[in-house]
């Protein structure tokens, strides 16, 4: 709940603090509070703490979507969304039966523990690597200006609180009465469900109902999060393969996603706002 509720408020954040540094930081308070629940003493520190874990894990899209916009031009964009969206399920397809042999062998507390000092090691090297456009020294004024021509913001970390549109009713009304807008609420929704019924309960499903062991379930609970990796990743590649094909950006988008149909009184959006 609270990873639904801040996403708003972490949008917010992410618009204003340089991604090199929130990251960083949500990193390390969310490596710390997954660290802390080895350690929860009653039932009211585990969902306290279970809370924190998702307020601290809001902003990550928000900024991921600002890093490939900042980067990526737009030919680029859905390789580079599909390889970073792919990632949150590279630790569950290939990771789960090492996490349920470490569960089964030293106690769920160290597979806590195991993963937020991973998280902490993640927070260190990201602050010492990530650099924006500019101030990377491997990147020339060629590749810059060949983002900015393909329709990268390279300058948007630069850009003052100023300098920023502001938030009105009319972009609320947007927000709200796009139907192509209502297309990817209706699809993320259904996306979630589908992934967080893998994710919380599957496993449950296997040792419980199934009486398999944790490391034989680990290993069948891997399953889904392996094709929705390889999936997620070749529909990024497909579509910037169909837009280097000439296919316009709205259809390049929306193919691997859907079977495209024509409606007259459809509305195309512009993909930059959506950082797809």
């Amino acid at each position: 709940w609270t990873y639904a509720f801040c996403q708003i408020p972490g949008g917010w954040l992410a618009d204003r603090v340089k991604p090199r540094v929130l990251y960083a930081v949500l990193l390390l308070g969310w490596s710390i509070a997954t660290f802390s629940l080895g350690f929860a003493w009653s039932l009211t520190a585990l969902i306290a703490i279970r809370l924190a874990i998702g307020m601290l894990e809001a902003p990550a899209f928000p900024i991921n979507n600002r890093v490939v916009t900042t980067w990526f031009s737009e030919g680029e964009r859905a390789t580079a969304i599909s390889f970073y969206t792919s990632g949150q399920f590279v630790g569950i397809a290939f990771l789960t039966p090492v996490l349920s042999y470490v569960q089964a062998r030293f106690g769920w507390q160290v597979m806590f523990m195991t993963t937020g000092v991973m998280g902490v090691i993640w927070a260190a090297v990201w602050y010492g690597l990530y650099r924006q456009p500019r101030e990377n020294r491997r990147v020339n004024r060629e590749e810059i200006e060949q983002i900015r021509t393909g329709g990268g913001l390279v300058d948007l970390d630069n850009q003052s609180a100023k300098a920023r549109p502001k938030l009105n009713w009319a972009d609320l009304r947007i927000v709200l009465g796009s139907r192509n807008l209502w297309a990817l609420y209706v699809g993320q929704f259904c996306l979630t469900s589908t992934q967080w019924f893998f994710l919380t309960w599957f496993m449950t499903y296997l040792v419980q109902y199934r009486g398999m062991g944790y490391v034989h379930a680990g290993f069948l609970a891997m399953v889904p999060f392996f094709a929705a990796f390889c999936g997620v990743l070749c529909g990024g590649l497909f579509s910037d393969w169909l837009l280097r094909r000439g296919v316009s950006v709205g259809m390049a988008r929306r193919i691997p996603i859907e079977t495209p149909r024509r409606d007259r009184k459809s509305t195309r959006l512009n993909s930059s706002h959506l950082g797809i």
